[in-house]
């Protein structure tokens, strides 16, 4: 009975431990990287100017956060390049694919909108950019 007991506590500390951990993942406040869980909470992403100041950015700048600008209309765009992680390397548009996101209820390829709305890609950037 002892056996049983010690196995069962065993069980119970080790499932406790992977329970605190998943939620650990997970974390969706202000300056946290934007996630698939960030995404489905409906947050918006921003793109980190302190970490990432220029384009094409070191490595994923979209965090959680509020833009400067505020630009609601493109937030769903913002959230496509987020949780697919493009829109900030060098030369993204050549794997961006058939990405897209709804602005003014029209579907618009996300290269499609780039091109079309914003001439740079520090001025693209500064519209993302975080408060």
């Amino acid at each position: 009975m002892k056996k049983i007991l010690i196995v069962f506590f065993g069980v119970l500390v080790f499932q406790g431990s992977v329970w605190a951990y998943g939620g650990e993942d997970a974390k969706c406040d202000a300056g946290d990287p934007y996630t698939q869980e960030c995404h489905a909470q409906g947050l918006s992403p921003c793109w980190d100017m302190t970490a990432h100041p220029s384009y094409p950015a070191q490595s994923n700048p979209w965090v959680v956060g509020e833009t400067v600008l505020q630009n609601d209309k493109l937030k769903e765009c913002r959230q496509v390049c987020a949780i697919n992680d493009t829109c900030w390397q060098d030369k993204w548009l050549d794997d961006a694919g058939d990405l897209s996101c709804v602005v003014g209820g029209n579907q618009i390829k996300l290269h499609m909108l780039l091109f079309a709305d914003w001439n740079t890609a520090n001025y693209r950037i500064g519209k993302a950019a975080c408060k």
